[in-house]
């Protein structure tokens, strides 16, 4: 398999095998589920390393034929409180303004 560092290894600044720590991770929602794949995960992303070892949790399930199919991920990154959000009604999420230095 050929691939981009940036999508087979962690990022800068990351532990060197997180991404592979982070598998069990799957594991412990397949067995909790037991023996079922749920249909979508969210995870807290920052640098990704958490989502690249869920996904790859389950891909192992997969390949060993445990489960049949990976879930729909979703990186969400959290930027301001959603307490807004949450007493509005809709399913938008309510702009806040910055209250951190992006620079």
């Amino acid at each position: 398999m050929v691939c981009h560092f940036s999508f087979c290894g962690p990022v800068i600044g990351s532990h060197p095998v997180s991404i592979e720590g982070y598998k069990t991770i799957a594991y412990e929602i397949f067995e909790q589920l037991g023996g079922k794949v749920p249909e979508w995960i969210v995870v807290p992303t920052a640098y990704g390393d958490v989502l690249a070892g869920v996904f790859r949790g389950f891909k192992d399930l997969v390949d060993l034929g445990l489960a049949a199919k990976t879930p729909k991920l979703v990186a969400a990154e959290i930027y301001g409180s959603l307490a807004r959000s949450l007493v509005q009604a809709g399913d938008r999420v309510a702009s806040v303004e910055r209250d951190h230095d992006t620079g």
